[in-house]
């Protein structure tokens, strides 16, 4: 099931969902202001009370504070184990459509603690081949440490983008493919 950008969702409301849907084993909630990570643990504490299977994946994009305990006890809910599993993940890229974790994507949890600030928020993988391989993990980060290309998601160094009306950043070479779009345009 996916809550996407739900602002109005409560905990109440969420219970509901929950207790309405008693196969449910997938869920995504990113965007749902009103609820926090300790109102997320309770319903779904709740929700596997009730004899229900539990839910197997989960997405809660970035909330706002997550403390190791809470991670803890999200991973004993969710049947976790962390230490046999990330090594298996495909890299997860950042991109304007790639905002939440996928559906088909295989990972339990959409968070993970980030290599660089140590907080459990969404980490992405760099797509650029001079990060790949050996390098790989120093470009593995938040968004608040690593800036990323809104369309590629390739990191950005400090001289090689550009920040864009929205204030999203777009990297050079997506910029030029971008004006060079528009001029094309023109052209027609």
């Amino acid at each position: 099931m996916r809550l996407v950008q739900c602002t109005r969702i409560t905990v109440g409301g969420l219970r509901l969902v929950l207790e309405s849907n008693p196969g449910l084993i997938k869920l995504s909630i990113p965007g749902c202001v009103r609820l926090d990570m300790e109102s997320i643990l309770c319903c779904l504490k709740s929700f596997k009370s009730l004899g229900f299977p539990g839910i197997k994946q989960l997405s809660v994009g970035n909330v706002q504070i997550v403390t190791q305990d809470q991670f803890d006890e999200l991973n004993l809910l969710l049947n976790i184990d962390h230490k046999k599993q990330v090594a298996s993940y495909k890299p997860r890229f950042y991109g304007a459509g790639n905002l939440y974790l996928s559906c088909t994507d295989d990972r339990p949890i959409d968070i993970e603690k980030c290599p660089g600030c140590q907080k459990f928020r969404q980490v992405y993988d760099c797509p650029a081949e001079s990060c790949q391989g050996s390098s790989a993990q120093l470009c593995k980060a938040c968004l608040f440490c690593i800036t990323r290309c809104i369309n590629c998601g390739h990191c950005i160094s400090d001289k090689n983008y550009e920040e864009i009306f929205c204030l999203d950043f777009v990297c050079l070479y997506c910029l030029m493919k971008i004006l060079k779009c528009q001029e094309e345009d023109r052209d027609i």
